[in-house]
């Protein structure tokens, strides 16, 4: 899946392209976590993320849901976001 050459992820890119010079600029450590549910062994997103952080610690928080039911860890079907406490 690429995303380069969409408005929204080519805004994102520029966004921690920002991000870490501003960190930069003022002396601020910084570290991103990229955010998704499954670990893969090819990921062009995080690829994209990491070359934009430039040289920022990017930490894949993917391989924290590896062996879990993932429908216990999110809002809902249609929020992926993680929920507060897992779900029963």
């Amino acid at each position: 899946m690429r995303l380069s050459g969409h408005k929204g992820w080519n805004d994102s890119m520029s966004t921690i392209n920002e991000l870490v010079s501003m960190c930069r600029a003022h002396n601020i450590s910084l570290m991103i976590f990229h955010y998704r549910l499954r670990v893969d062994t090819e990921n062009p997103l995080l690829h994209d993320v990491v070359s934009h952080a430039k040289g920022v610690p990017v930490k894949d928080v993917g391989q924290w849901f590896a062996g879990h039911d993932i429908s216990t860890l999110i809002i809902s079907k249609v929020d992926p976001h993680p929920s507060a406490e897992p779900t029963k």
